[in-house]
């Protein structure tokens, strides 16, 4: 097995950050650094940036309801840091979120074990829907204008894109689903995408909830529950 791709299915990053971490020379195979060319087998011992890796186990998946106020940073001593749920997930099986909320968001999340998944998920390269279901109030400011609803011009700017920390955002698809509450279906995921969008068109966003990630979706799974992935499920992602 290549180099990058035994890291990747052993649980510790996707391929992508796999390659980086060897052009690093942060990977030690049988105590020498190590290349991309290399090939890895059960007898080698390896390292990334001092961290031993087991061989891989077989790729699990789960979906995740995260309620509002979980975060999902992995410090173990938060004790509302979403590690304590993958620990409970995972019962000695090394696994990791996808697909990050912050804390006052909720939602669908996969924890799994498939780094190569992670990449492909949250890569714009592999066109990967996410849906979200979205609430906002006015700005103070749109109050003070009288543009306390959401309207056409609002889907319009939002769909075609806009700037965020400097960045355009790719165009996304909105259906409105009552006063101020649309759905939203995105292809990238920049650091509080949502939240920036609205804020750029004098909007807040009072509730976030993703409710769908490449067609799988949090349907059934009630705030803090979980369950596995089924084999349907598997070929939508092309994870078999």
């Amino acid at each position: 097995m290549r180099l990058a791709k035994f890291i990747s299915a052993a649980g510790y990053c996707s391929r992508r950050q796999a390659s980086r971490l060897i052009e690093q020379n942060q990977v030690i195979v049988n105590g020498d650094i190590a290349d991309h060319i290399r090939f890895i087998s059960r007898v080698d011992t390896v390292t990334v940036a001092g961290t031993p890796l087991n061989w891989p186990q077989e790729s699990v998946y789960y979906l995740y309801h995260k309620p509002v106020g979980i975060d999902c940073n992995s410090d173990k001593n938060n004790p509302q840091s979403i590690a304590h749920i993958i620990e409970k997930i995972g019962q000695g099986t090394h696994l990791f979120a996808v697909g990050r909320l912050d804390k006052d968001s909720h939602g669908l999340l996969i924890i799994t074990n498939d780094g190569d998944l992670c990449h492909k998920l949250l890569s714009p390269d592999y066109n990967h829907p996410k849906t979200y279901q979205v609430k906002v109030k006015p700005s103070y400011r749109n109050l003070q204008q009288g543009r306390e609803c959401i309207d056409s011009q609002y889907i319009e700017h939002l769909e075609r894109g806009v700037i965020i920390d400097g960045q355009m955002t790719l165009p996304c698809r909105i259906e409105q689903t009552g006063q101020n509450q649309y759905t939203i279906i995105l292809h990238q995921g920049l650091n509080r995408q949502i939240r920036k969008m609205a804020q750029s068109e004098g909007f807040i966003v009072v509730d976030l909830k993703r409710i769908s990630i490449a067609g799988l979706s949090i349907e059934g799974i009630k705030p803090g529950g979980y369950r596995r992935i089924n084999s349907i499920e598997q070929q939508k992602i092309s994870i078999k």
